[in-house]
């Protein structure tokens, strides 16, 4: 086992440190650190069991074994991959390119798990006498929480108490594919917000209880953010689902980000934050609150196309309409549930928004 540290400029504070190998010999023979921030350390391991999901090679295949670890800015560890065949395999220099490229060059007795198809020397020449390796690996997104595809398999996530959110990085990465996550909620902080984000494809997100009946979905089309609110006192486990929008979407190179927070207090959709609303004085809203009918004064509206678009507080469109061309519109809420909503009026060149709070 070793280790690595980081210090401030000066050398007066140690920002983090941190030891890395497992239940034998343990080698770190290079550094090097990327643009923003994170860090390849490569060098040589006899042990077993630090490989990653998703790496290039999760598994020690021998006696020892070259590989490659990546850390982020903040010293948590992203991926550790081994790279080695059967026999003795060691990792003796590194480096990192602008293009997300890592080169590592060693040397091997290893008959197999090194070279790859059409390499320049393919084969070993002897199992007796060294011979040296120069690999290139692409240092990219690697799904560590595989195989979670059922709710039966969901990864375990804990939510750290300190900052109570968890950011997760993973891949819908082939046709069918589903992730699923599990996380318990807890008295103190019960109020749920999970954000789906840096998509590299349409994917859908839900939110399920534990016996995997779903609360919430979000379901917006193309590459816009998924979110999800959801403020109940239930208090348990939950499951996310992130799956693409149908069977054939997936992306096996990038991973999208899954962020699940827990807060102290209820929580409001983005769509509800006043800096994103632009109420208008050109129609009128009411009553408000309101239990059954609700009406909209169009009277002082000029526009003459005009889409009605009314959202819950989960963010999904639970009404839309095509305006008439009048002085008024009315639509009834006797069956909605308690709670606020947002309505929104739609033309060719802007949107103007009112919050309407229903209650019985």
């Amino acid at each position: 086992m070793f280790f690595f540290a980081k210090l401030s400029k000066n050398g007066d504070a140690l920002l983090y440190g941190t030891y890395l190998g497992g239940n034998n010999e343990d080698y770190g023979i290079n550094i090097r650190v990327n643009p923003d921030g994170a860090v390849l350390v490569s060098g040589s391991t006899y042990s077993s069991g630090l490989g990653t999901n998703g790496a290039w090679q999760k598994e020690n295949a021998g006696e020892q074994d070259a590989f490659i670890a990546k850390y982020t800015a903040a010293g948590a560890m992203d991926w550790f991959t081994y790279y080695g065949g059967p026999d003795y395999d060691r990792g003796n220099g590194m480096d990192i390119t602008t293009d997300d490229f890592i080169y590592i060059a060693g040397n091997t007795v290893s008959v197999s798990g090194i070279a790859t198809e059409d390499a320049y020397k393919p084969t070993l020449i002897s199992v007796s006498i060294d011979d040296g390796m120069i690999a290139r690996f692409a240092d990219r997104c690697f799904d560590r929480y595989e195989i979670n595809n059922s709710k039966n398999k969901a990864a375990a996530v804990t939510i750290p108490a300190a900052t109570n959110s968890l950011l997760i990085n993973a891949q819908i990465d082939y046709a069918k594919d589903k992730d699923f996550f599990s996380f318990q909620n807890n008295v103190s902080t019960p109020y749920i917000k999970i954000s789906l984000t840096d998509l590299p494809a349409n994917y859908s997100l839900y939110l399920l209880n534990a016996a995997g009946v779903q609360l919430a979905s979000s379901k917006k089309t193309g590459l816009l953010n998924e979110e999800i609110i959801f403020n109940s006192s239930t208090i348990g486990t939950f499951l996310v689902k992130v799956i693409g929008a149908n069977s054939n979407t997936f992306n096996d190179t990038t991973c999208y980000s899954l962020t699940i927070s827990l807060s102290t207090f209820p929580l409001r959709n983005q769509l509800f934050n006043e800096e994103g609303l632009s109420a208008s004085n050109s129609w009128e809203l009411y009553p408000c609150p309101a239990a059954d009918e609700v009406n909209i004064d169009l009277s002082k509206w000029k526009h003459e196309t005009t889409s009605l678009l009314i959202y819950d507080f989960f963010g999904h469109v639970i009404y839309r309409e095509m305006m008439p061309v009048a002085d008024s519109y009315q639509f009834d809420v006797s069956e909605w549930q308690n709670g606020c909503y947002l309505v929104q009026l739609l033309n060719d060149d802007s949107v103007s928004s009112h919050i309407l709070t229903v209650v019985h």
